[in-house]
């Protein structure tokens, strides 16, 4: 990559937004479009200033050493267990069809329930 704006976004990862954010502390009028005028300068014949770029170095040094730190996301679901399996095509439509009769109106209802009933029978000698 010969631009250098493109090549640090790309490089830390850092989203357009939080680039124009940086660019407009120093400069109010910057905007996205102006941002992708830049990263492409060769068609355009913009370039960032030094002053800005060396910024936006700063912050992406400062961004990369934060991104480390970040934890996983926790697991919001409710039903954070997750089971699946492969069918072939003949049995995963009678499966469904089956399902469907027995009066379950999704998989994953009658998934749990026979989770449960093969738990409770496990548990007891």
């Amino acid at each position: 990559m010969d631009n250098e704006v493109r090549a640090l976004r790309l490089e830390h990862n850092l989203p357009a937004k939080e680039i124009v954010a940086v660019v407009r502390g120093l400069y109010p009028k910057f905007d996205k479009p102006l941002l992708s005028k830049c990263e492409h300068g060769d068609l355009y014949g913009v370039d960032l200033r030094p002053d800005a770029l060396s910024a936006l170095k700063e912050y992406a040094g400062a961004h990369a050493a934060a991104e480390g730190q970040k934890r996983p996301k926790a697991e919001r679901r409710r039903k954070a267990g997750r089971c699946y399996v492969r069918l072939e095509e003949s049995a995963y439509t009678a499966l469904q069809q089956a399902i469907k009769a027995d009066g379950y109106a999704t998989m994953q209802g009658w998934f749990e329930e026979t989770v449960r009933k093969y738990l409770d029978g496990r548990e007891k000698p």
